[in-house]
């Protein structure tokens, strides 16, 4: 996400394995970007359907590249 916490890419792996992401250009698994800025992440937790894990810049592109690039 950006300083105004706008997202711009999305990563979303699902209880039953499968994987869903987005870019500003692609959107794939019923996964697509926010029109709005995202709440923080303490927010996000209050809603029980949501277990929303802080990671790394590097841990994303992690899992960016290996879930992602390297299955297209």
């Amino acid at each position: 996400m950006d300083e105004n916490r706008t997202e711009l890419r999305k990563v979303e792996i699902f209880r039953d394995g499968k994987i869903g992401y987005a870019t500003t250009e692609v959107e794939f698994g019923g996964s697509g970007l926010s029109e709005y800025p995202l709440p923080e992440i303490e927010e996000i937790a209050l809603d029980a359907q949501f277990r929303p894990l802080k990671i790394s810049k590097e841990e994303f592109e992690k899992v960016w590249t290996e879930k992602i690039l390297s299955n297209k």
